[in-house]
């Protein structure tokens, strides 16, 4: 775990990912008798993760969640069709709702369309497809969000982009 007076993050050993913790937490002390890791924040000692928990809240509200992928770059001379979104993925029952990003610049709003909903109670891979009007853009992100009460794990999202004619664009 890595923080300082305003945000920490933590890593899990196990599969390498990272997580964004969101708290100023000062200290931590782990109990080798229970197995349980404290922490001290905002002026109180807390259990840091009950993973026994359950329901997963903050006090009695579902934890916001939103996370995007960087941009998939087509081609910078031409624009691609987006044509599927494969997320790899156990929500545990959780709904997460799936959206594109398209051409985000930082300038601006950007262009996000929802293209569906991601579910699952194992790990599995769902597939999007794009059946409304095309998703034309040079570059593409994904983004899942929705409200958690319990964890999800992701282990891959991609994307397949058409390219079609290049005189054509």
């Amino acid at each position: 775990m890595l923080g300082n007076e305003f945000v920490s993050v933590a890593v899990n050993l196990e599969d390498g990912s990272w997580r964004l913790i969101g708290l100023p937490i000062k200290r931590l002390f782990f109990e080798w008798d229970t197995g349980l890791m404290l922490a001290s924040f905002y002026g109180g000692v807390y259990l840091l993760e009950d993973l026994n928990a359950q329901p997963l809240l903050d006090g009695t509200v579902p934890i916001p969640y939103q996370l995007q992928t960087p941009q998939f770059m087509t081609d910078v001379a031409q624009k691609g069709t987006l044509s599927m979104v494969y997320v790899e993925a156990n929500t545990r029952g959780e709904l997460l709702t799936a959206r594109i990003v398209v051409d985000e610049d930082g300038e601006g709003d950007p262009n996000i369309i929802t293209i569906g909903t991601v579910q699952t109670s194992e790990r599995k891979t769902i597939e999007l497809p794009i059946n409304g009007p095309p998703i034309q853009g040079r570059r593409f992100a994904v983004r899942l969000v929705g409200n958690l009460s319990n964890r999800v794990d992701i282990f891959g999202i991609e994307v397949d982009v058409d390219m079609g004619d290049p005189g054509r664009q």
